[in-house]
């Protein structure tokens, strides 16, 4: 068998010397198929689990290793092993805080690894690694499964359910022993990012369970309920789409031409696109209120597409690496989905700290997420990968200068207080959804007093109303509107100083202005002037 495109690269480490080298990796099982494969160029594998000891690639213990041995005295014992032999250590970094000496053992080991042809391979989901072996421990990505290896194995599959349906004789469902090159490439597609364990499983189950024309949807409906298990990413089923949007006409015409290209990635590829231009996203600030995570749900809903929200507190670990490796399979995650959008909500809190955190973990999490945003858009096998990411930020004097770079999204918006035409439409749909009605002389006086509201203002505003009107039993008025207008403060007065800055801000970086001005969508949407 050849080598694998992970054994040839580990072989590369091997051959330069390379005495540790850290994988991060749920797949335990496909790292040791792959491993079987560096016979080719003569070496061996051993693993050590803090269950099972050491053992050879047949899973026999091997002799002269201590059964139950300790992480320290397990590392030292790589001695004993065949030279030309990879020592495969799994969750070994679990070990670093409950038994410290684990990293003393590394590195006295690193010599013995490096001199008598013994390279340490350590196997965990999480990327910790202290201080002390930063240095010295060299970092590999496993991929996930390629295309072509998802579909390798649907052939596997079936010779398996052919085979279980031959010993069940007698059985009243007849599942398939092939399947059509069309639902075979829907079903790779469906399963793109998941593990290969993942993906047989998602596979069986659409086998054993769905006519061919409904497994991929059922693949990906078990995508689905990964993410959710996961708990990185929050999945938001989107209601509302970009017409019940009241005002924002720049913005969501921009963002209709975008979905044009995102939804149908495939199609505009063959058609003569390149994967670079891909759309990648929009970044959009403005005070709280103003529709900025609205707009992030009403895209999703109107391209039909996936909504997945990250949220920094889920990412952020207590243990060293943790929040790192929780970003990493957060992204990952997001690719699977896509096409997808993926709405990263107050962006510059999950950036705060960047450069001067003295435990460095904003700064790495910061370079993980810019590194991402500029190269997304393809799969690791060329495929397209598309999540397009809409970040909000309510304070963007705050966001690091490499997040504004050309390349890391397609267009910035300043999303400011809606024109006066804009809160009109705003009160109306508000109105309209709680089945209320004033006459349009009230809703122009509306409209008039409520010139520093943000939308989210202005539907406080009728919700109090109504509250009013409610509890007297009688139908909205004039006066009960007017009247909440007093009880709801706007942020634009307690926050004046901080909008005008905004505004002088987005006027400098040369912004797009994602209100229409006050005479209708049509003038230029670049924010030269704002009142």
């Amino acid at each position: 068998m050849p080598m694998t495109p992970f054994a040839t690269t580990l072989s590369d480490y091997i051959k330069a010397g390379y005495p540790a080298i850290a994988v991060t990796t749920h797949e335990e099982e496909r790292l040791l198929r792959d491993l079987q494969t560096l016979r080719d160029i003569g070496w061996s594998f051993a693993s050590w689990s803090a269950v099972r000891g050491w053992r050879d690639p047949e899973g026999k213990a091997i002799q002269g290793t201590t059964a139950g041995a300790t992480a320290p005295t397990a590392v030292l014992e790589i001695q004993k092993l065949q030279k030309r032999t990879v020592a495969v250590f799994f969750d070994l970094q679990a070990h670093f805080i409950t038994e410290p000496d684990t990293v003393r053992a590394i590195r006295d080991a690193l010599e013995i690894a490096k001199s008598s042809f013994r390279p340490m391979l350590l196997c965990s989901p999480y990327s910790i690694l202290p201080l002390e072996l930063e240095k010295d421990v060299a970092l590999l990505d496993y991929a996930l499964p390629t295309s072509a290896q998802l579909r390798d194995l649907i052939p596997e599959l079936l010779k398996s359910i052919k085979q279980a349906a031959a010993r069940a004789a007698g059985t009243q469902r007849p599942y398939p022993t092939e399947l059509e090159d069309g639902v075979i490439e829907a079903m790779i597609n469906a399963a793109r990012g998941l593990t290969w364990n993942e993906a047989e499983s998602a596979f069986s189950l659409a086998m054993m369970t769905a006519q061919p024309g409904s497994m991929p949807a059922v693949i990906q409906r078990e995508k689905t309920s990964l993410v959710r298990k996961q708990g990185l990413l929050e999945l938001i089923e989107p209601r509302v789409t970009l017409d019940a949007v009241g005002g924002l006409d720049p913005l969501k015409e921009w963002l209709l031409e975008q979905g044009a290209l995102i939804k149908y990635a495939a199609e505009a590829l063959a058609w003569g696109f390149v994967p670079e231009d891909l759309p990648k996203g929009a970044l959009l600030t403005g005070l709280p209120g103003t529709g900025k995570s609205l707009i992030a749900r009403a895209a999703a809903a109107t391209w039909g597409l996936p909504l997945l929200r990250l949220d920094m507190s889920r990412i952020l670990g207590s243990l060293v690496g943790q929040s790192e490796t929780r970003m990493r399979d957060a992204l990952r995650l997001a690719e699977a989905m896509a096409p997808c959008v993926l709405h990263v909500d107050e962006i510059e809190k999950a950036l705060a700290g960047a450069g001067t955190d003295t435990s460095g973990v904003s700064t790495r999490i910061m370079g993980q997420l810019l590194t991402w945003l500029q190269e997304r858009g393809v799969g690791p096998d060329g495929l397209p990968s598309p999540v397009y990411v809409i970040a909000t930020a309510n304070n963007p004097d705050s966001l690091p200068a490499p997040l504004l770079r050309p390349g890391r999204f397609d267009g910035r918006w300043f999303v400011d207080l809606p024109q006066s035409f804009e809160r009109r439409l705003v009160a109306q749909i508000h109105l309209a959804k709680r089945r209320q009605s004033v006459v349009p002389a009230d809703v122009d006086e509306l409209v008039e007093q409520t010139a520093d509201y943000s939308p989210a203002e202005i539907e406080q505003v009728i919700k109090t109303g109504c509250a009013a009107a409610f509890r007297e039993r009688r139908g909205l008025g004039a006066k009960d509107l007017f009247d909440a207008v007093k009880r709801v403060m706007p942020l634009s007065k307690s926050r004046k100083e901080d909008l005008e800055k905004m505004r002088e801000e987005a006027r400098r970086t040369g912004a797009l202005f994602a209100n229409a001005p006050e005479m209708g969508f049509g003038a230029s949407r670049r924010l030269l002037d704002i009142g």
